[in-house]
């Protein structure tokens, strides 16, 4: 009878021992998306606002680093590039540096806040550059922002671009490894033609750019077009060719 009740008070004891212990005392092994968690809260100094692929023009030159996206035309990025190669992309594309010249970019990034005080105000977000797809020269093509006129011809070879979305009137001429770039002015219109015309005062360049909407035939490659444009440079050189028109009207 004694050991019967020394064995059942050790048993009690022992049920007793191992029913004592506090759930929240047992080891939990931690799942992936836990550690995932604990993680993204740890980076609390950088809110991410968006993470995509951006495509867009994207302008680099001793003052700005900036990126308009096809998605919001009128807005205007800053852009860190984590790839350190996006520069040297866009440097290749052309043989005479100047502060306008812009490219189309397709890149993996996210957008976050800008911090930079000095940028805020003009770039309240800035485009993260975590990958970069592709760079090309802009064209009519592939270029997303509205424009308002695209003329080109032959005998040299060159092509000017107007457009209010972008602020500029740009004329390049790859003949003499050069791009003339204007601000944005407003159009004139008389006795049926359609008149833009401004001054650079650092290029030291006039331009005045008309187009007249009349058949016009690409005398290289046979192609039709709707108006034809007629560029004086400087009052003296003249570019003949045709143009078409863009969305931004």
């Amino acid at each position: 009878m004694k050991k019967n009740f020394v064995l059942f008070f050790l048993f009690s004891v022992i049920i007793l021992l191992t029913g004592c212990k506090k759930p929240d005392e047992v080891q939990k092994v931690p799942e992936k998306s836990d550690i995932e968690s604990k993680e993204s809260k740890s980076d609390s100094s950088r809110q991410v606002i968006e993470k995509d692929i951006y495509e867009g023009l994207y302008v680099k030159n001793i003052n700005a680093s900036s990126f308009r996206d096809c998605r919001h035309p009128d807005s205007l990025y800053w852009v860190t590039d984590k790839t350190k190669t996006l520069e040297g992309l866009y440097n290749k594309l052309f043989t005479d540096a100047n502060v306008y010249n812009s490219v189309v970019v397709k890149v993996k990034g996210e957008m976050v806040p800008t911090e930079t005080a000095g940028l805020i105000d003009m770039y309240p977000r800035t485009l993260m550059v975590k990958e970069v797809l592709s760079v090309e020269k802009k064209n009519p093509d592939n270029t997303c922002v509205p424009y308002n006129f695209w003329g080109s011809g032959n005998d040299p070879k060159w092509s000017v671009q107007i457009s209010e979305t972008e602020n500029l009137i740009e004329l390049d001429v790859p003949s003499e490894k050069k791009i003339y770039n204007f601000f944005y002015a407003e159009r004139k219109e008389e006795n049926g033609e359609i008149k833009y015309s401004n001054y650079n005062t650092v290029q030291r360049s006039m331009i005045e750019v008309v187009f007249k909407k009349q058949i016009c035939k690409d005398s290289l490659s046979g192609k039709t077009y709707d108006y034809s444009v007629n560029v004086n440079l400087n009052g003296g050189k003249n570019f003949i060719g045709c143009a078409i028109k863009g969305s931004a009207q």
